[in-house]
């Protein structure tokens, strides 16, 4: 988590939180995040109740 918060230039409490789900992911982070997590994390896991409101274009994908 720390070289993700490192990364992205935030606290790992921040990054922490998300993880946890006490916090929702800012949409504008996901993009970033899974860039920095070579897919690895993913937008429809980061924001599993609204992805397909905001990316439409990932309701084809598996």
């Amino acid at each position: 988590m720390t070289p993700l918060a490192q990364k992205l230039g935030l606290p790992v409490q921040v990054v922490s939180g998300w993880a946890a789900g006490t916090r929702p992911v800012p949409i504008i982070r996901c993009v970033e995040i899974e860039e920095l997590t070579g897919g690895g994390v993913t937008r429809k896991q980061l924001r599993p109740d609204d992805w397909w409101q905001i990316w439409p274009e990932l309701r084809g994908e598996g």
